[in-house]
């Protein structure tokens, strides 16, 4: 199974109820919608209606979309996410994982990617873009579950130019550039070889190196 933003945020629901699949690259996902709304630029809209309504205190309006959760749960990926990579439910089987974020990515925070990671207790891939996340090990391939980060060269930190575009921390919308890392990590060259290792027989993630970017397929011990 492949799917991307909202096919890999309900692909992780699917994940927990299928007894057919085996590996699954979730691709820029979350697995809260309480905390997706808020960046997601089609949103926008629906954050205008809140204000006609009255809720324009900006911790109000986080505190209802994070009680509204409550109603969603049994129908959203964090009713299930638990039940993917571990302690499956009755009829299905333990799930692989490649769970993949793009830097900076301006639909999806990478905060809720990161959330979903650590509920998962899936290990961040050594050669990820950034490392050392809190209760995200750091682990060498090849790995059966991982958690991957591409920099897709949208945005530089150090240019000033582009310091309006990039995400803030809290869950609000960037301001769009043109350039949004959204998905954008599935244009990379390794980044496609390194999906197709994870869906072959071997069915493991590890980064392409050497000549002709190789990947490593050997199964992960254990």
């Amino acid at each position: 199974y492949f799917g991307g933003s909202l096919g890999g945020n309900m692909g992780t629901m699917f994940a927990a109820l299928s007894p057919d699949t085996i590996n699954l690259n979730l691709d820029v996902p979350g697995i809260n919608f309480s905390c997706l709304l808020q960046r997601a630029t089609p949103f926008i809209l629906f954050q205008d209606l809140l204000s006609i309504t009255g809720m324009t205190d900006p911790m109000i309006v986080a505190l209802g979309l994070g009680l509204s959760h409550e109603l969603w749960v049994r129908g959203e990926p964090a009713g299930y996410v638990t039940h993917v990579t571990s302690n499956p439910l009755p009829g299905t089987n333990v799930k692989n994982v490649m769970l993949s974020q793009a830097f900076l990515d301006q639909q999806v925070s990478n905060q809720c990617t990161e959330i979903q990671a650590r509920t998962m207790n899936v290990p961040s891939l050594v050669g990820s873009h950034r490392s050392g996340m809190p209760q995200i090990p750091d682990l060498p391939g090849p790995l059966v579950s991982a958690y991957v980060e591409y920099d897709t060269g949208s945005f530089d930190l150090a240019n000033p130019a582009h310091a309006a575009y990039i995400p803030p921390l809290a869950n609000l919308q960037a301001k769009s550039s043109g350039c949004d890392p959204h998905g954008r990590q599935g244009f990379i060259p390794a980044s496609i070889q390194q999906l197709m290792t994870f869906f072959d027989d071997a069915g493991v993630v590890n980064y392409c190196t050497g000549p002709g970017r190789i990947c490593d397929t050997l199964a992960s011990p254990g």
